[in-house]
Order: structure tokens, then sequence, then C-alpha cells
């Protein structure tokens, strides 16, 4: 499979996942959801112990995240409580920031248009399809598209950072360094 072919499936199986999370927005399935997808992104893509890692620390950080955004009231329930499901959301995002996105390191103000673009428009959504609900419409925007502007170029150096450290890691292992 080419390069782009790649990306293009990475990016497509996502938002698949991404969907049928946010429309089942229940703590269980939308879990098992996504760990079909991360069964499936395993057997095509075969990630490295970078991409594992990676999928690990945005997926707690992307936990503590969603819990700070229902906290300071940016995102609400009607229980008021953050719910667990959205937080399926995250590992299946990681898995496209070595894939789908990847190409955006090279062209970090791009991906925080992309990110502050995006990260509110999928918020938005899925609120719409949910039971999570965006606060006051300006705050909401406000801050969601100012943290994932931020956000989401951080996270792809976090994973070019993460690939370059560990292939060090296994040249000096191998003593080729």
């Amino acid at each position: 499979m080419s390069d782009v072919a790649r990306k293009v499936v990475n990016g497509t199986l996502f938002n698949l996942c991404w969907f049928a999370a946010v429309m089942l927005h229940h703590d269980l399935w939308s879990w098992v959801a996504t760990f079909a997808y991360l069964v499936l992104h395993v057997a095509v893509f075969r990630p490295a112990r970078a991409e594992v890692q990676l999928i690990a620390l945005v997926t707690v950080g992307g936990f503590l995240l969603d819990q700070i955004m229902f906290a300071s009231g940016v995102l609400l329930t009607a229980s008021g409580a953050p719910p667990f499901w959205l937080s399926a959301l995250w590992p299946a995002f990681a898995s496209t920031l070595s894939h789908a996105f990847a190409g955006l390191r090279e062209h970090l103000w791009l991906a925080a248009v992309i990110g502050g673009v995006g990260g509110y428009g999928s918020y938005r959504l899925g609120a719409s399809l949910s039971d999570v609900s965006l606060a006051a419409p300006a705050l909401s925007a406000t801050v969601l598209i100012a943290a994932w502007a931020i956000l989401f170029p951080l996270l792809l150096l976090l994973a070019q950072y993460l690939v370059q450290r560990l292939a060090g890691e296994s040249d000096h292992a191998r003593g080729t360094c």
C-alpha cells in the first residue's frame, strides 16, 4: 500500500471510529468501538513502540484535558460529570499523528490552523450528536480553538520526538551510533 493510501485509510478509519464512538456515546460501547479500531490499526499499520507510547501518552493527556474542560465549564453534561466515553476518542485520534497527519509536522502553522478549526469543529459536531454540550458559544469556541491551535502542533512534535528518540535508542542498542 502506498504512503498516500495508508494516510487515507488511517484518516478514514479514524473518522469511522470517531463517528461510532460519538453516536454510541456510551461508556462501554464507545470503548469497544475504539478497541476494534485499534486492533485494525495494529493489523494494518504494525505500529512501532514509539507510536504505542504516543497513543498511551495522548490518551492520558486527553483524558486530563477533557476533565479540565468540564471542570472549567467549557463542556457540559446534564449529569455534570464528564462522560468516560469521550476519552475513547483520544487513542483513536493519537493513531493519526504518525500517519494521516504526519505531513503537518513540517508545517506547524498549518497544523495550528487545522487544529484550531478542526478541534473546535469536532467538539461542536460531537456535542450535536451526543449528551455533551458546549457552554456559552463564544467562550467555548475561543477556548477550544485556542487549545487545539496549540495542542495539535505540540502533539505532532511529540510524535516526531518519540520516533526519533526510540530510533536513537535502537541505534545505540545495535552499536550503530
